[in-house]
């Protein structure tokens, strides 16, 4: 069977070595690409190309492969003319664990380079399975280039673990005939789990306009005994002037795979815009676009529905950008199980320095005594929350829709002496380009509904993915909303276009001079604060206490004691100072900081881990 686009969910790499292992709770196998020598040195050949040596070619070439930077050359030419060849080159990769999978496809990609007066065979044995072979490839194969061939065992033996290969290029019986292959991307995919349920209905339109598909793209066609959808667009427009679409159900942060064949008229090529999103306001989408040839193609699309997803959403082909016939069939949905679980946090987050239990108004933290709340994810939001453990320290899971709201309407409190506000969060995600994570308090002066409210904008940048994000700001970096009031602080929200984030150390408190975790004795006229967060990433914040108005300097040294940073070197009026450091340019590893008041000098270290 011939394909040009290779439908894989779990795919699995047999290797350059000859030795393939698997793990058996995440089948993840992957490919063969040849790029480098070592690996077409572990192939062998049989048949006349082990007798006759001289008439064959098996090396790795330089040459743009499908996947790779090269691939297999392997070829023969009959020079004596003495009768029919079997050039053969083969491979067995031994010890593998499918997993129990009872059922697998092997693909690989072939391009001829003149083949005269000859065929190409490809034998794919596993563990001793029904033999696949194709003995027509010779027709489907192109000199410009790869076609990818694909070879189906539906039932092997539960005790298989080899995989055996050959490529067999038989020579006519006249001089000088033969010719070469490339060979490249050789694949193995897992068929029992090869995805979730089936979401779409009449995805092959053999059921005929049954109301499952809209969209003024909808036009049905039976010829040959197989139905399909044909649009000709005729002048170029705006996005969705030409659509066709199906609801379905669609869950945020959830991988999807999305296939279907797809071509355009004769002689043409022409873009297509294909995906999954919201059937409804504001139309947030997961989409890829595709380029039609009139050649008929799978297309296989990854996607995933980051900040969208309801029962109102909906698979999308949106044809209006380009001209020419758009033909659709065989449209397929599914969850894609092989993406796996997101990765979560393996460490907690960083623990607060010690506070006066006045000092603090703690949501949620273990390291204080937390106020009571109503409800975690009230009802009038539209988010979920897990409880979960990260080494001992209680921790929340938040899944995204739009925003998280805390209810504390019962209880609430006066924080009109608290001067700042601390969060710490972590996200999976890996592309948080124009993801946001923003604090919001609200104020209920009267008990009768939100009177202001104060609201800041975190912006996430690149290095705060995967690891723990500790946003510690002061009020007076909020934007307060119809008034300063903070005598009765009622709900807190996290509003986010993150799919999931964890939360911890949820926090207002008074800034004021807190204890040293490594019991150092403080000088009685001035104090130097442990930085916090510590460890940090990118930057962390250093408090100070005067008793006098005075010059002050506050140094950074790397551990060869070389200056790396002035941060403050000027007048400060007596009272509480904090300032910022950020380390984005600097490695990581420990650095001092080095607090000059008057004649009296104190230091500290701080780590920077990136």
């Amino acid at each position: 069977m011939k394909t040009t686009t290779l439908t894989t969910l779990l795919i699995f790499a047999l290797l350059a070595m000859s030795n393939l292992a698997l793990a058996q709770d995440n089948l993840d196998l992957s490919v063969e690409s040849f790029d480098a020598d070592t690996s077409v040195q572990d192939w062998t050949t049989a048949g006349d190309a082990a007798a006759k040596p001289d008439e064959v070619t098996l090396e790795w070439a330089e040459t743009a492969g499908v996947e790779s930077s090269g691939a297999m050359r392997f070829g023969g030419v009959n020079a004596d003319g003495e009768g029919g060849r079997a050039y053969i080159v083969e491979k067995v990769f031994t010890d593998i664990d499918f997993g129990g999978d009872t059922a697998v496809t092997v693909s690989v990609a072939i391009k001829s380079e003149s083949l005269v007066g000859t065929n190409v065979f490809v034998l794919t044995d596993i563990g001793g399975s029904v033999v696949q072979r194709d003995d027509g490839i010779i027709s489907e194969l192109s000199d410009s280039e790869y076609t990818t061939f694909t070879f189906d065992h539906e039932s092997i033996s539960s005790s298989a673990n080899s995989v055996k290969l050959q490529f067999n290029l038989a020579a006519g019986a006249e001089q000088d005939q033969g010719g070469t292959i490339l060979v490249d991307d050789i694949m193995v995919t897992a068929a029992s789990d090869s995805g979730g349920e089936e979401l779409l209905t009449n995805g092959d339109f053999e059921a005929g306009d049954d109301g499952s598909w809209f969209g003024n793209a909808l036009n049905i066609r039976t010829e040959g005994g197989n139905s399909y959808n044909f649009a000709d667009v005729t002048s170029a427009g705006n996005a969705f002037d030409v659509n066709l679409s199906q609801g379905v159900e669609i869950a945020q942060g959830e991988n999807y795979i999305l296939s279907f064949d797809a071509s355009t008229g004769s002689g043409n090529t022409r873009t297509m815009i294909a995906g999954i999103g919201l059937n409804e306001g504001a139309f947030t989408s997961a989409t890829e676009e595709v380029t039609l040839t009139e050649e008929t193609q799978t297309f296989t699309l990854s996607l995933r529905s980051t900040g969208f997803g309801s029962a109102n959403s909906r698979v999308l082909f949106d044809m209006g950008a380009d001209v020419g016939v758009v033909v659709i069939d065989n449209v397929s949905l599914k969850v894609d199980n092989s993406a796996g679980e997101d990765p979560v946090p393996e460490t907690a987050a960083p623990t607060p320095p010690s506070r006066d239990a006045a000092d603090v108004i703690s949501l949620y933290s273990n390291a204080y005594d937390n106020i009571s709340i109503n409800q975690w994810s009230a009802p009038w939001d539209d988010s979920d929350i897990e409880d979960i453990v990260i080494e001992d320290n209680d921790t929340k899971k938040i899944i995204f829709t739009n925003f998280l709201g805390v209810d504390f309407v019962s209880s609430a409190f006066d924080a009109s002496e608290m001067t700042h506000f601390h969060m710490d969060f972590w996200t999976p995600e890996t592309d948080v380009t124009g993801k946001v994570f923003n604090p919001k308090w609200s104020n209920h002066a009267g008990g009768n509904g939100e009177t202001n409210a104060f609201e800041y904008t975190y912006a996430l940048s690149g290095d705060d993915s995967g690891t723990w994000v500790s946003v510690d700001v002061s009020i007076a970096d909020f934007n307060a909303v119809n008034g300063s009031d903070m005598s009765a602080f009622a709900q807190f929200l996290i509003t986010s276009n993150l799919d999931v984030a964890y939360l911890d150390n949820l926090y207002l408190y008074r800034e004021t001079s807190t204890s040293i975790d490594d019991g150092n004795e403080l000088p009685e006229k001035f104090t130097l604060n442990q930085n916090y967060p510590n460890p940090f990433n990118p930057t962390t914040n250093i408090s100070y206490n005067i008793p006098n108005g005075s010059e002050v300097n506050i140094e950074v040294f790397n551990i060869q004691g070389q200056k790396v940073a002035t941060l403050v070197n000027s007048y400060k009026t007596a009272g509480q100072h904090t300032v910022t450091f950020d380390a984005s340019a600097l490695a990581s590893g420990v650095y001092t900081y080095r607090l000059q008041y008057g004649n009296e000098v104190q230091v500290r270290k701080m780590m920077l881990i990136k």
